[in-house]
């Protein structure tokens, strides 16, 4: 498939996306490969969680991954 033809499917397939956080996603991904310093950027919300994720962590407000699990079934029953 020629490059044309890439991103002309390209963009027929993007047109068709109804979500926003997935059209941020594919975003992120192609921008990527153009950041010269070679990271991923984060969008606003996402490094505002990543830092509270952080603060939780400090604060030693963590559970256990058994302990998520535990969780996530008793509410979600069908979660394995």
């Amino acid at each position: 498939m020629s490059p044309a033809s890439l991103k002309y499917n390209l963009h027929l397939l993007i047109e068709d996306i109804k979500y926003s956080q997935t059209l941020k996603a594919i975003y992120a991904v192609l921008s990527e490969k153009q950041n010269k310093a070679g990271c991923a950027t984060l969008f606003k919300e996402e490094r505002k969680a990543v830092e509270q994720g952080l603060k939780d962590i400090e604060n030693g407000n963590v559970i256990s991954h058994v302990e998520a699990m535990a969780r996530l079934r008793k509410k979600y029953p069908f979660f394995k």
